[in-house]
């Protein structure tokens, strides 16, 4: 995540990047003090148990050493507390990281919150040890650097008090942008006042059912407001689907993440759609929220798949925005879905091409709901280069999810797991699995 050329974080950045410097060779200067304090302790810790145990050994030649004695011997091995206390510190700081380093996944900044705040003990360490040796004399230099040790400590207090603050106000205030990521940053206040906005305009419009895309930073966040609607409402994931209202029920409403261009671009190719607001989203591009209709087309009957869904065509179509081959399957939705909590309906649509299994792509479509008549696109990546087949064999596939809240007695528990059902294959018409379709 980069932060904005108007940022605080910006405007700190030489002083704040002088800051992480010396904190870093702080933390290393005590952790190499930490660990030499402790062998030197228990060095000490050890001289001192042997001279006792010399003593001890010239009375227990005459009276017999007790069982107890031996085992005060290996007793005395052990470090002293204190020295116990910094290779505990030592290792606490050390082994996470080694840890981490030997698996080649990426680690990310929040991994490290398991060390904390060990690098900050380690620095007042250093700093208290540093402060004690400049304190053993009186000269001149010393008590200079004691005043210059006492200034910069204080100037990295006060550096970090400002670099914290201007932290959390860039990020209240959006001042950053997170494009550049993988998965871009989503807060939950941007995401709770696009689904009000959403409401609200709902109830001015009187449309009878919202549709709400979900992505994967905003897929949890999306489904867990969608129950707060006061109209009815489908959440589905974006990544290659798009469900569209029956056109006989009139206009509806589309809340879109900010970075839907797969959708957007479904929208301007098989949708009437108009952008009727933009709620915005800290550090990103703004939500989407689109009223709109599909267009009113009689299709003959084609392939059905059990009692769910009705094939209305399919095609090859390259968009411009990435510039991938896509073949689009347009569907028609033949039954009602009702809404339930934490249930999600898993529809695997799959397409093999000419060539055989190993040219077979699938596309899974998520969604909460759906209603008798909807519309449903779902695409699929061609493989580069390939030729656009003319036939293809389709088949679906479906499965449940519902969270798990398991049932001991009169206990009725609620757990973050989600358990999903396994996929049951939909019959053609025809009673086989899967049926060849001609392409455009």
């Amino acid at each position: 995540m980069s932060f904005t050329s108007n940022s605080l974080i910006h405007r700190f950045s030489t002083p704040l990047s002088w800051l992480a410097t010396v904190l870093l060779y702080c933390v290393i200067a005590g952790l190499v003090t930490a660990l030499a304090l402790s062998l030197y302790w228990w060095r000490k810790s050890l001289r001192t148990a042997r001279g006792i145990q010399v003593v001890g050994d010239g009375q227990a030649s005459e009276m017999g050493v007790p069982k107890a004695a031996r085992w005060r011997r290996w007793l005395s091995l052990m470090p002293p507390p204190a020295a116990a206390g910094l290779l505990l510190l030592c290792a606490w700081q050390l082994l996470p990281p080694l840890v981490m380093v030997r698996h080649t996944l990426p680690i990310f900044t929040h991994y490290l919150l398991v060390i904390i705040p060990g690098p900050f003990i380690l620095v007042a360490i250093f700093l208290e040890r540093l402060r004690e040796w400049f304190s053993r004399s009186e000269d001149t230099l010393r008590l200079l650097a004691r005043g210059l040790l006492y200034s910069v400590t204080v100037l990295m207090l006060l550096l970090q008090i400002v670099g914290g603050t201007a932290l959390v106000l860039d990020d209240v205030r959006g001042r950053f942008n997170s494009k550049g990521l993988d998965f871009y940053f989503s807060d939950f206040h941007s995401i709770q006042n696009a689904f009000s906005e959403l409401d609200r305009l709902a109830k001015q419009r009187h449309v009878s059912r919202v549709y709400v895309a979900a992505d994967f930073p905003t897929g949890q966040a999306m489904y867990f407001f969608s129950g707060q609607l006061h109209t009815p409402v489908t959440v589905f994931d974006s990544d290659r689907c798009l469900v569209l209202p029956n056109p006989a029920d009139g206009p509806a409403l589309l809340l879109t993440p900010p970075y839907a261009d797969l959708t957007y671009t479904l929208l301007n190719h098989y949708a009437s759609a108009r952008s009727v607001e933009q709620p915005p989203m800290l550090g990103g591009n703004p939500f989407g929220i689109f009223e709109l209709s599909s267009p009113m087309k009689e299709v003959p009957p084609q392939v059905v798949f059990g009692q769910d869904m009705q094939l209305e065509s399919i095609q090859t179509q390259r968009f411009s925005f990435d510039g991938v081959p896509r073949m689009i399957s347009r569907w028609n939705w033949l039954r009602s879905l009702a809404p339930a909590y934490e249930t999600t309906h898993h529809y695997r649509v799959r397409v093999q091409l000419g060539g055989g299994e190993d040219q077979a792509i699938a596309t899974i479509c998520t969604f909460n709901a759906m209603r008798t008549g909807d519309r449903l696109l779902v695409a699929f990546d061609l493989p580069k280069g390939g030729v656009a087949p003319h036939t293809a064999a389709l088949s679906v596939q479906y499965s449940i999810s519902t969270q798990d809240m398991p049932r001991y007695g009169p206990l009725h528990l609620i757990t973050h797991r989600h358990l999903s059902s396994r996929y049951v294959p939909l019959k053609a018409a025809n009673g086989k699995n899967s049926i060849v379709v001609r392409t455009s």
